[in-house]
């Protein structure tokens, strides 16, 4: 035998072992919660059927977070931030574009609540026009969404409480160009997941829609 017959039967263990110790890594660095990690990716999503009248294309890019334990699908025009201060408040991650602006937090309990418990004891935070709109599973967590009406008085507002490892996120979208629905909003929570890819939940369009002001409103 040819001495590059020898020298390549001598290494053929060591490559097969080189090859299995790369698919270990490789596999562990997208399966363990501790590593999530996947590289930003456009997809094309119609979404006229949240958009009553207007149908538009939007470009989503898929987001993971390690450090949130989530991951979830935006829109690729609109900017990613964390942790920056905005009237002397931290937005722990926010989402922001002219239409409007999402802003994600962690909050952590004391003692383990439900979303409805939560916002309970939280109410004061919230406008008397802040109004429960439903109980739902986000990425198999109970989630309560909330939503406020625009008013001479309140801005237009939609959240998202979910429970979520003995912690509340909480995930709130601000309204700025007054339209009937949040589309992206809604979009992010059907994308939605925790320490996976991109989930993939559907949610009927009226929680992504602002509700009308009380017809008793009596503004100033």
């Amino acid at each position: 035998m040819s001495i590059y017959g020898n020298t390549f039967k001598r290494l053929t263990p060591l490559l097969v072992f080189l090859i299995v110790v790369i698919s270990i890594v490789v596999s562990y660095r997208y399966t363990s919660p501790g590593l999530l990690e996947f590289s930003p990716k456009q997809k094309s999503s119609n979404t006229s059927r949240l958009i009553e009248g207007n149908y538009e294309d939007i470009i989503f890019s898929d987001y993971a977070d390690a450090e949130f334990g989530i991951s979830f699908e935006y829109p690729s025009s609109w900017s990613i931030r964390k942790n920056i201060y905005h009237e002397e408040s931290l937005r722990e991650l926010e989402i922001a574009s002219k239409q409007g602006y999402i802003t994600i937090e962690k909050l952590t309990q004391t003692e383990e609540l439900t979303p409805s418990q939560w916002f309970e004891n939280n109410r004061e935070n919230y406008s008397d026009l802040m109004a429960e709109v439903g109980e739902v599973k986000i990425g198999g967590k109970p989630t309560l969404l909330i939503a406020q009406a625009g008013t001479c008085r309140t801005a237009p507002l939609l959240a998202a409480i979910i429970s979520f490892d003995n912690r509340i996120l909480l995930i709130s979208h601000y309204e700025l160009a007054s339209r009937p629905s949040a589309p992206e909003f809604g979009h992010l929570l059907e994308t939605l997941s925790f320490r996976a890819p991109p989930g993939n939940t559907s949610l009927p369009t009226v929680y992504f829609e602002f509700p009308q002001p009380p017809s008793d409103l009596v503004c100033p």
